[in-house]
């Protein structure tokens, strides 16, 4: 019986566990600062200064040599599954931090990889991490997976950009696997991301085997955020029906877990106000209650001065929706 593999790929940076290189390849803000710096410390003078206050991450370097070992026999597992994808997909060869990664990448896509500096690292909710350790025999897909902080022998991780944690580069709209190849596929927080998502919601029922199941987390009251755009955002009813809809879905169970749950959405839109204020009006802004919210209109509060400071070029990202005139061609 096979045992999964779960080897961890990023840590929070402490005095004791500090590496120069794994920090300032996490950390693109402050490596950004090297073009003017020529000191080979300058990832310990920030982590010294600011970064053990605003607890930053680093990259394990010494894990990254086992994450290719681990990779190598993964992608033997998956040409197994899937012998189709052979002739789609051609090595992808990278390093990080000095440390050789063969990746795989589907053929004659131009726009792969796709070089980002906007890392996400989430980690996945209990239910699914139980569901990847208990059935260690199994393979699944995470689409759309972006920066793992643990890779897993059993997940292959796809994504449009190269990662430590990538397996396959490819979009979500044309993946390169045969039909029915994996157990169960997990796409979370992808699809708001996608020009296409009812495509991509049938390339994912697509690749998974009959019986497997499809994990979708899709947002709805969420600004707009991520990388490289943001579409789509969906009720219940529209996520729903993307799947629904298909020919292959046998029924689609849809809940809240913790991770999606309001209180998430309350706080993201509250903070990305405060954070898009001038200084007083922020302050105002944070000494409002509640109450003082609810207990004006939306059109009254609108005249509010921690509301009319907000800019016209910020609002889109948390507006409550947006008017759109739309001409016909003549």
């Amino acid at each position: 019986m096979r045992t999964t593999a779960v080897i961890p790929l990023l840590q929070e940076a402490t005095v004791e566990t500090f590496d120069e290189e794994g920090y300032l390849w996490f950390n693109r803000d402050v490596a950004a600062l090297g073009e003017a710096h020529t000191d080979d410390s300058l990832g310990r003078q920030h982590f010294e200064i600011f970064g053990r206050l605003e607890h930053r991450y680093q990259l394990l370097t010494q894990c990254l040599d086992q994450v290719a070992k681990v990779r190598d026999t993964k992608l033997a597992l998956l040409h197994e599954r899937s012998p189709g994808s052979g002739g789609r997909l051609e090595a992808a060869t990278t390093t990080f931090c000095g440390h050789k990664a063969e990746l795989m990448k589907v053929v004659g896509d131009d726009r792969l990889p796709v070089p980002y500096d906007l890392i996400s690292y989430n980690v996945y909710d209990p239910d699914l991490d139980a569901v990847f350790e208990e059935n260690s025999t199994s393979l699944f897909l995470d689409m759309g997976a972006g920066l793992r902080r643990e890779y897993r022998s059993n997940v292959v991780n796809a994504e449009i950009a190269m990662l430590p944690s990538t397996d396959i580069l490819c979009f979500g709209d044309a993946m390169p696997f045969d039909d029915d190849t994996f157990d169960g596929v997990a796409c979370l927080a992808v699809l708001e991301h996608v020009p296409e998502p009812f495509v991509v919601a049938e390339e994912l029922v697509r690749v998974v085997k009959p019986g497997g199941r499809v994990v979708v987390d899709w947002p709805f009251l969420q600004p707009v955020h991520g990388y490289p755009d943001h579409y789509f955002n969906a009720t219940e009813q529209g996520a729903r029906l993307a799947f629904e809809k298909l020919r292959d879905v046998d029924h689609v169970d849809s809940w809240v877990t913790p991770c999606l749950h309001p209180v998430f959405a309350l706080r993201w839109f509250l903070d990305e106000w405060r954070n898009r204020l001038p200084e007083e009006e922020r302050q105002c802004f944070m000494d409002l209650s509640v109450a003082d919210i609810l207990s004006q209109s939306e059109l009254s509060l609108g005249d509010e001065p921690w509301a009319r400071a907000l800019s016209a070029k910020r609002q889109p990202t948390i507006s409550a929706g947006t008017r759109l005139y739309v001409t016909k061609k003549s």
